[in-house]
C-alpha cells in the first residue's frame, strides 16, 4: 500500500477518534464514574515515584495521607504512561486525555491491522476500524465510565491478535523484544480484561501456529519477555490478595445482581446512569440487535465454509472465522441471567464483578467478524451498509457528558479518598476510622505520658523521628499497615503490634529510653522481591536480544 494512502486511512482514523472522544479535547474535563479517581491515582503514583518508592505499591496520599496499597493490585500502564507528563506538569486532565485520545487513535491502527488477515479490502478494513471506534461500549466508556485502564485494554487487545499472525514469520532479536513490551503493556493495562482474554488468545494462537513449532518458540520467547517484565506487579498482585477486603467487597459477591437483560442488549439508551441490583439499570448496556445478529451469521458461514474448504488454504481463516464468531456469542451469552450457572461453577469469574464488562471482548471479537462478512458483499452493498452505519452515529453528535468539571494538579494531590468505588483494596486489619485527624507525627495511646516525640522527617515513604520515655508505651504511626512496612529502633528491626485501640496502624511497643526511630515501606516481601528480580533480568535479556542478537528466528 503507498504510504499516501496510509497516511489518508491514517488521518481518517484520527479524525474520528477526536469525534468519538471530543469531549477529552474541550476546556472542562468529563464526569464519569472513574475519571476523577484516576486523575488522583496519576498524582499519587508521581508522588510515590518522587519519594522513590520504586515500584509505587501505595498511593501516599490517597486515604487522608494514612496511604492506601492501590498500585499493588490495580493495573498500572496508565500510571506509568502518565509520569513523564506529570513531571513536565502538564495537568493529569491533560494527561488523562493524552492517554485516552492516542489510545484509541493506536487501537484502530491495531483493528486495520488484524482486519487484514481476514480480508484483503482496504475500504472493509477502515471500516471496520471505524465501526470499532464508535460501539456502544467505547460511547460508555468515554462519556459515562472513564475507566482509562479498559479503554487501554480494549485499545491493545487488537494488537495482541495481530501479533499472533506476526509471530508465524521469523522475526530479528529487536522485532521479539518490541512484541515483548507490546504485551507487557496489555499485560498491565487492566487485570480484569488481561485475566479473561489470555484463554481466547492462547486458543487463537493454538489455530494459527498449529504444528509450527518455530512460531510456538517466538510465542514463547515473546511471552517470557512479556511476563518477565510484569512479574513485579502480577506476582504481588496475586500473592498478596489476602492482605486486603477485596474478596469481601459487594462487587465480589453481588455480581449476580448485574446480569443484562436482552431488552437492555437490544436498545437501551444511551445515558448516563449505574448497574443498579436489580434488573432495571439507568446506564445503558447497549449492543445493537445488528451487532447481536453478525455473530451468529458468521459462525452459519464460516462453519459451513471450514468444513468446504477443509483441504485448502483458506481452512485456516475460516475456522478463525468460527472461533471469534463462537467467541463473540460467548461474550453475549456471558452477560445474561441465563450464564449464572457457568459463574457458579467458576469461582474466579466473580473478579470480573459485573458481567456487561463482557461487552468489551464482544466489540473486540466483532472485528474479525465484520472483516469477514462485509469482505465478501459487493461494493454496492457496502455503500449501503456505510451510509446505514453514518446514518446510525448521527446521534453521537449530541451526546455529551453528564457534567463537566476542572480542577488543578494540587487538588488531586491533596485527594483525600480511596480511589475505589468500595475501598476493596483497605488493608483487611485496618478498621482505624477517625482518619481525619491525621497529622506527620506518630503518637502514644498513652495519654499524658512523659514522653517527647521530635519528627525529622515525613513523607508517604519515610517517617524518621526522636522518643524519649520514662515509662513503657506504645508507638502508633498515623498509616495503614500493609505488608512492606519496617520499622528500626535504634537500628534494630522491631515487631509491630495491633489491638483494638491500634486498629491496624503501624504500632510497636516501648520501654522507658531514648531511641531514633526509622520507618519505610519497602520491596521486602518474597514476591516483590521475586518480582523485582524478573524485572531486571528479562532486562538482560532484552538487551542482549535487542542489541546483541541480530540473526533472526
Amino acid at each position: 500500500m503507498k504510504k499516501s494512502g496510509l497516511l489518508k486511512i491514517g488521518l481518517l482514523l484520527l479524525g474520528f477518534t477526536f469525534f468519538v472522544a471530543r469531549f477529552y479535547v474541550a476546556p472542562q474535563f468529563p464526569y464519569t464514574h472513574d475519571g476523577e479517581n484516576h486523575l488522583a491515582r496519576f498524582a499519587n503514583y508521581k508522588i510515590a515515584v518522587r519519594e522513590l518508592q520504586i515500584p509505587p505499591r501505595i498511593a501516599p496520599v490517597l486515604h487522608n495521607h494514612f496511604g492506601y496499597p492501590v498500585f499493588n493490585y490495580n493495573y498500572p500502564l496508565a500510571n506509568i504512561l502518565s509520569l513523564p507528563f506529570s513531571f513536565a506538569k502538564v495537568s493529569y486532565e491533560t494527561t488523562f486525555s493524552i492517554l485516552v485520545l492516542s489510545g484509541l487513535f493506536g487501537g484502530s491502527i491495531g483493528v486495520f491491522s488484524w482486519s487484514g488477515f481476514f480480508t484483503s479490502k482496504r475500504e472493509i478494513r477502515v471500516f471496520t476500524a471505524l465501526v470499532w471506534l464508535t460501539t456502544p461500549y467505547v460511547v460508555s466508556l468515554l462519556a459515562y465510565r472513564g475507566n482509562i485502564g479498559e479503554i487501554l485494554a480494549y485499545a491493545l487487545l487488537p494488537w495482541m491478535f495481530t501479533l499472533i499472525h506476526w509471530l508465524n514469520l521469523k522475526k530479528s532479536g529487536r522485532q521479539l523484544v518490541l512484541m515483548g513490551a507490546a504485551v507487557a503493556a496489555f499485560l498491565l493495562s487492566h487485570n480484569i480484561t488481561v485475566v479473561f482474554a489470555v484463554p481466547f488468545l492462547f486458543v487463537y494462537a493454538a489455530i494459527v501456529f498449529r504444528k509450527q513449532l518455530a512460531s510456538w518458540k517466538r510465542a514463547a520467547l515473546v511471552g517470557s519477555i512479556a511476563l518477565g517484565a510484569t512479574l513485579w506487579f502480577w506476582l504481588p498482585a496475586l500473592t498478596e490478595m489476602n492482605a486486603t477486603v477485596i474478596g469481601q467487597t459487594d462487587n465480589q459477591r453481588e455480581y449476580t445482581q448485574h446480569f443484562v437483560t436482552l431488552k437492555e442488549l437490544f436498545s437501551a439508551p444511551q445515558q448516563f446512569g449505574y448497574s443498579l441490583i436489580g434488573t432495571i439499570d439507568s446506564l445503558g448496556f447497549k449492543i445493537g440487535f445488528t451487532s447481536m445478529v453478525l455473530p451468529m451469521l458468521t459462525l452459519i458461514l464460516s462453519l459451513v465454509l471450514s468444513i468446504k474448504n477443509s483441504k485448502t488454504k483458506e481452512a485456516k481463516k475460516w475456522l478463525l472465522s468460527l472461533f471469534v464468531s463462537f467467541s463473540a456469542l460467548l461474550a453475549l451469552f456471558m452477560q445474561l441471567d441465563s450464564s449464572q450457572a457457568i459463574w457458579r461453577t467458576l469461582p474466579f469469574m466473580r473478579f470480573m464483578q459485573f458481567p456487561w464488562r463482557w461487552a468489551l471482548f464482544f466489540f473486540t471479537f466483532s472485528v474479525p467478524l465484520a472483516a469477514t462478512l462485509l469482505g465478501r458483499i459487493s461494493k454496492k452493498i457496502f455503500i449501503v451498509l456505510s451510509v446505514v452505519w453514518l446514518f446510525s452515529i448521527v446521534p453521537l453528535v449530541k451526546l455529551a457528558p453528564a457534567d463537566t468539571f476542572t480542577k488543578k494538579n494540587v487538588d488531586y494531590e491533596n485527594f483525600t479518598l480511596t480511589t475505589s468505588t468500595q475501598n476493596e483494596n483497605m488493608a483487611k486489619d485496618f478498621t482505624y476510622s477517625a482518619i481525619g485527624s491525621w497529622a506527620p507525627s506518630a503518637i502514644t495511646l498513652t495519654k499524658n505520658t512523659d514522653t517527647t516525640l521530635l519528627t525529622q522527617l515525613w513523607t508517604g515513604r519515610e517517617h524518621v523521628y526522636t522518643v524519649a520515655t520514662t515509662e513503657d508505651i506504645t508507638i502508633v504511626e498515623p498509616v495503614m499497615y500493609f505488608p512492606g512496612w519496617e520499622t528500626r529502633v535504634n537500628g534494630t528491626l522491631v515487631e509491630y503490634t495491633n489491638s483494638d485501640e491500634i486498629k491496624g496502624r503501624v504500632a510497636f511497643t516501648l520501654a522507658p529510653g531514648e531511641y531514633a526511630i526509622a520507618t519505610e515501606f519497602t520491596q521486602r516481601t518474597w514476591p516483590r522481591l521475586i518480582g523485582n528480580a524478573a524485572f531486571f533480568i528479562t532486562l538482560f535479556v532484552v538487551f542482549y536480544l535487542g542489541l546483541g542478537y541480530k540473526k533472526k528466528v
